[in-house]
């Protein structure tokens, strides 16, 4: 095996939030190419940012990486695996893009979370994920 000479940020914080992951998967790769939230909250010393980590993952990164779930230690953390660019669909209509979200809700009427939906929407659309061209966040998109 190959060495691979990276440097890690010794912070995780919002502005080097991609690139810590990108850094930390690269150095320290999952047999299952995922990188896990409990690994890289214990990593950065940050265990107690758990929502923190979660909020910011879906609201700014959700068009960058896969995002599921898994269990650990009886509680529920985001596994994440990296996008290709040709998943992304730019410059959707906002008004079809609204109607392919309801459909989704309609479908789910006991309700979704937002990685559920944004899953469903993946398989539902030809393994697509759709980019909000303005500035906020998805949770106030879907709002």
């Amino acid at each position: 095996f190959k060495s691979v000479d990276i440097e890690i940020d010794d912070k995780l914080t919002e502005s080097n939030f991609y690139q810590c992951l990108v850094n930390y998967h690269t150095k320290n790769p999952s047999e299952d190419n995922f990188i896990y939230q409990h690994e890289i909250l214990k990593f950065y010393d940050m265990m107690d940012e758990y929502q923190w980590f979660i909020q910011y993952a879906i609201n700014y990164y959700y068009d960058k990486f896969h995002l599921n779930y898994y269990d650990h230690a009886g509680k529920r953390y985001l596994k994440i695996n990296m996008r290709s660019s040709t998943e992304i669909e730019h410059g959707i209509d906002e008004d079809v893009l609204k109607q392919r979200l309801k459909s989704i809700v309609r479908d789910h009427p006991i309700g979704i979370d937002i990685v559920s939906l944004l899953y469903q929407y993946h398989l539902e659309y030809n393994g697509k994920i759709f980019v909000l061209d303005d500035n906020q966040s998805l949770s106030d998109k879907l709002k």
